[in-house]
């Protein structure tokens, strides 16, 4: 997809969206036999205050996470409530296997 061809409502959704996208690499071997990757990445948490202006904290957070076997390209693993964070929605955290 080009900009140029992006829809408004899609590029609405786009980043109205709290979801987060994180790649992460396997070999081979790994693919076949699964895997533990550390899982490393940064979220906003984002907060309205009272006079309606918006507090922003950056979060770093690390998570052990076991691949099963018999990964394949562009598989997606969601991690639930571990993307952004808008007062009290929460969005998820999608992890994408990639095969070298």
């Amino acid at each position: 997809m080009t900009y140029d061809s992006i829809e408004y409502e899609d590029w609405v959704a786009h980043h109205r969206s709290l979801d987060l996208k994180m790649f992460v690499f396997f070999d081979q071997s790994e693919a076949i036999s699964g895997a533990t990757k550390i899982l490393k990445w940064t979220r906003k948490i984002s907060k309205t205050s009272e006079d309606n202006s918006i507090l922003v904290e950056k979060q770093k957070l690390e998570r052990e996470y076991s691949f099963p076997p018999g990964l394949e390209e562009g598989n997606v693993f969601t991690l639930k409530n571990l993307g952004d964070a808008l007062d009290k929605r929460v969005g998820d955290l999608n992890v994408i296997t990639k095969i070298r």
